[in-house]
């Protein structure tokens, strides 16, 4: 699960995570959130590049993580 901050939503709210809120405050007390506008990605608009590339490197390295742990 990733921190993933849209902006519309406030940080605080687990935004697009349906876990419990337990697991929710847990994540976000250990991880920033990663600003997210899908808007903005596929507009293109100034900094799309970035964001896109910081949140597939996130997830990646969550995949990682994960797989580590199973081991």
């Amino acid at each position: 699960m990733l921190a993933i901050q849209v902006p519309s939503q406030p940080i605080a709210s687990g935004v697009g995570l349906s876990s419990p809120v337990r697991a929710t405050q847990r994540m976000l007390s250990t991880e920033p959130s990663v600003i997210f506008d899908a808007k903005t990605v596929a507009r293109k608009d100034d900094g799309w590049e970035d964001m896109l590339e910081t949140v597939l490197l996130k997830w990646v390295w969550k995949i990682v993580d994960e797989r580590r742990s199973v081991r």
